[in-house]
């Protein structure tokens, strides 16, 4: 596989499983109703087909809407987004929206409040109707490029560019077999209580919908891309139904104020202290990154939205496989982007990381937890990540993923016995009057084992580490860098960039 992340189909393409189809559903048209859903089947008997997806279909998809190339805009590919209108027109929003604007207003002019101005953004995207969005999203990116410098009146966004990406029909409507078939399972008379929820105005499949709605928007899995820069913020995310328009700003801006902006934020809680250096991008490179990982979605989408991918030992679709996988990974990608956004509080960023560590390690990976945290593991990772992307991309993501891996080495130097009596190794002395030892890099991943289990308490049950554990703390002064959090973001690019590699972990190694 090449770094645009090319991968060979063949074989899932080729993969079927065994499905029974209510024949209730789709008016019983049940070719029609897998055509709808963008699948291919076989009629078997009864109610019995062999399903796959049909992998021509499009699931995730972007486009560049402008940038500074000279190349013309397009903005007027907007005007085939979903018509939201009806909520754009409804009364009962309009006033939201006039006090939304009034605050905004209020916050931009009393001061250069940078937040105000992009969040007016997100605003007037979200508000436009239809046929008034192509003008408006062309307006704002020209708004953008106005922005001067003080002093030298050069434009602060000269390398801004604006990208549109989206979730397909195809994949919100795949995305609902489990819930579909759920319905049918545990409700014997569904039929007629879903023609009764229909006339009601009530969903007919509601399991799992925040997580649906997150398919929906589509935004949800853009949000570790967004944050790669954290705790700076380098672009703009306008949400409409099924899509989102990203302006990108060429560079990255400070993503936080040092000072309490809201009343709760005067609580005590310890946050990031190092707000790093500002980075201008190469023009073209935040519009690669986008479009790759658009691309790397489609594939991941790919194999989720397989039904093929999830079969029980006997070949029949499992949808309670289905909806755990597809679950699992927007909890990651909620997770990730969770620690990214939560630079004010160090407790909560850590603890989100050992919970998103524990299941890449037990979900994604195949790796233990303690490889996960091995200095070795994770450089062999970012060699990984960094061959599924070109370089351009790699510009805008992979700074994260290395600042983790300095972190785990950073980290080596807080055992501070050994280091100062000169030795390689840290070395335990144990209450049975035996030592262990561990390299700097293994004793990193003991300890950040120890605060993994500490989220239950420190001490608590005694095993056959109880000791190790004990006197790993204090050998170590318990400083952990602040890009230390990011270690997770490193596996997920590496799960992204090798979608070949997680299918045959869901299916259990079968191709």
């Amino acid at each position: 596989m090449g770094p645009g992340g090319a991968v060979a189909t063949s074989a899932a393409s080729r993969r079927l499983v065994h499905i029974e189809i209510p024949p209730e559903l789709f008016d019983g048209d049940t070719r029609g109703f897998l055509q709808y859903l963008g699948l291919c089947g076989r009629h078997l008997m009864y109610n019995e087909w062999s399903i796959r997806a049909d992998v021509s279909q499009k699931l995730v998809t972007s486009q560049t809407l402008a940038d500074e190339t000279g190349v013309g805009h397009k903005f007027d590919v907007l005007k085939q987004l979903p018509n939201i209108d009806a909520i754009v027109n409804d009364p009962a929003h309009a006033g939201e929206w006039e006090n939304l604007n009034t605050r905004l207003m209020e916050r931009f002019l009393g001061g250069d409040d940078e937040t105000a101005y992009f969040h007016s953004i997100q605003s007037d995207v979200l508000r436009t109707k239809i046929a008034d969005l192509p003008a408006c999203a062309s307006e704002l990116y020209a708004n953008l490029g106005q922005r001067r410098l003080e002093g030298t009146g050069e434009p602060v966004f000269a390398n801004r560019s604006a990208h549109l990406v989206s979730v397909t029909d195809t994949l919100v409507r795949r995305a609902r077999l489990p819930a579909m078939l759920f319905r049918f399972a545990q409700d014997p008379d569904a039929f007629a209580n879903l023609k009764l929820a229909e006339a009601q105005g009530e969903p007919m499949f509601a399991t799992s919908t925040p997580w649906y709605l997150d398919i929906i928007g589509g935004i949800h899995y853009l949000g570790p891309l967004l944050g790669c820069r954290s705790p700076r913020f380098w672009c703009i995310p306008a949400s409409r139904q099924m899509a989102t328009i990203l302006f990108s700003l060429g560079l990255d801006v400070n993503g936080y104020r040092r000072d309490p902006m809201e009343p709760m934020q005067l609580l005590p809680a310890l946050g990031r202290r190092d707000l790093r250096k500002p980075t201008k991008f190469d023009a073209a490179s935040a519009g690669r990154a986008i479009h790759w990982w658009a691309f790397r979605l489609n594939q991941m989408f790919g194999y989720l939205s397989d039904p093929a991918t999830f079969s029980d030992p006997n070949g029949w679709y499992s949808p309670h496989d289905h909806q755990h996988w597809m679950l699992t990974f927007g909890q990651a990608f909620g997770l990730m982007t969770s620690i990214q956004t939560s630079s004010r509080n160090r407790a909560t960023q850590l603890a989100l990381m050992y919970t998103l560590l524990v299941t890449i390690a037990d979900r994604l990976s195949g790796r233990s937890f303690d490889d996960l945290c091995t200095l070795k593991v994770a450089q062999k990772a970012a060699r990984r990540a960094r061959d599924g992307m070109y370089p351009a991309v790699a510009e805008i993501l992979m700074p994260a993923a290395d600042r983790a891996i300095a972190a785990l080495a950073e980290m080596q130097q807080g055992f501070f016995i050994n280091r100062q009596r000169g030795e390689d190794e840290v070395v335990f002395h144990l209450p049975n009057g035996q030592t262990e030892s561990r390299s700097p890099e293994n004793a990193v991943a003991l300890l950040l084992k120890v605060f993994r289990n500490a989220t239950h308490g420190f001490g608590g049950k005694k095993g056959d580490n109880a000791d190790l554990f004990a006197n790993i703390l204090v050998q170590h002064d318990g400083q952990l860098p602040e890009d230390i959090v990011l270690l997770p973001y490193l596996y997920l690019l590496e799960v992204l960039c090798y979608p070949n590699d997680m299918r045959r972990r869901i299916t259990g190694g079968k191709a």
